[in-house]
């Protein structure tokens, strides 16, 4: 797989060209308007991710996911990592 997806649009609620058969990557920016969310609104944009065949999703800097985040992703049982780099530094070395 070569491909991979940063999916800010999609976790604003913009769903239409989404490609769910991609690896995802969030960073600083999509962790951080995640936390901004109320509960319930971040809760309904993670399960609608969560419901697409990710082959995984990763995040970058370290950062901790959205206690939703982890619990989505397990239920689903999809790959959640972390790496502890900037997202151009991950993507460069990807």
């Amino acid at each position: 797989m070569t491909d991979i997806k940063l999916p800010g649009i999609e976790l604003a609620g913009y769903w239409e060209y989404f490609t769910p058969e991609r690896i995802q990557v969030l960073g600083k920016t999509k962790i951080t308007f995640l936390n901004g969310l109320t509960d319930t609104t971040r809760r309904e944009r993670l399960r609608k991710f969560y419901d697409y065949p990710l082959p995984g999703v990763i995040i970058t800097r370290n950062f901790l996911p959205p206690d939703e985040m982890i619990l989505i992703a397990n239920e689903s049982k999809i790959p959640l990592l972390r790496v502890n780099v900037s997202t151009t530094r991950f993507l460069s070395q990807l």
